[in-house]
């Protein structure tokens, strides 16, 4: 997979006194976050190795589910996840004119509940 697929431009987000330079002090800390993701969560994910308690329980999945839901979707795109969301997105598109998410905000919990 290529590097960089993805850029955030934060032009006009920062607020008060926050500047471009504070966001790239979060660098490293962010890399370490996704190293931890990528190089320990995964492995863990797989059943490569235990699980520690305060890690418990293990979401991981998130980071290649975009991935596995585009591979699917290739495969066989009217039986995939990914088909069937954009079927019934086509399909609310033209029923529906408001949609009301519930959630806590960064959680799916919310919406997984309905």
């Amino acid at each position: 997979m290529a590097a960089n697929l993805i850029r955030y431009d934060f032009c006009d987000a920062l607020i008060g006194t926050q500047t471009q330079a504070d966001f790239a002090a979060l660098r490293p800390a962010l890399e370490a976050a996704w190293r931890e993701v990528k190089e320990t969560d995964l492995r863990r994910l797989h059943g490569k190795e235990p699980t520690p308690s305060d890690k418990q329980p293990l979401d991981a999945a998130f980071f290649e589910l975009p991935e596995k839901l585009l591979h699917a979707y290739q495969a066989n795109r009217d039986s995939s996840e990914l088909g069937r969301i954009l079927a019934t997105a086509k399909r609310l598109q033209e029923e529906v004119d408001r949609v009301v998410v519930l959630g806590i905000g960064g959680s799916y919990m919310g919406a997984r509940a309905l």
